[in-house]
């Protein structure tokens, strides 16, 4: 018999964890609803999810790039 499991998703970024506000919410969109207290977030990269003790936790990786 196979059984499934939900997981719960957290987030990750600049050693803070943030709640997932929705499950139904991609990575790049709970990025833009923490956007107001971390403006980085907005162009910020998630990275690979990690499942550590049943809770799949999802980096956001600050995405500094060059102009030009």
């Amino acid at each position: 018999m196979i059984t499934t499991n939900t997981l719960t998703r957290s987030f990750l970024f600049k050693g803070t964890t943030l709640p997932d506000p929705d499950p139904a919410l991609t990575p790049k969109q709970v990025a833009q609803r923490y956007a107001h207290q971390f403006p980085e977030l907005v162009a910020a990269e998630p990275l690979p999810a990690k499942v550590v003790e049943g809770v799949e936790i999802i980096e956001f990786k600050e995405n500094f790039g060059t102009k030009g």
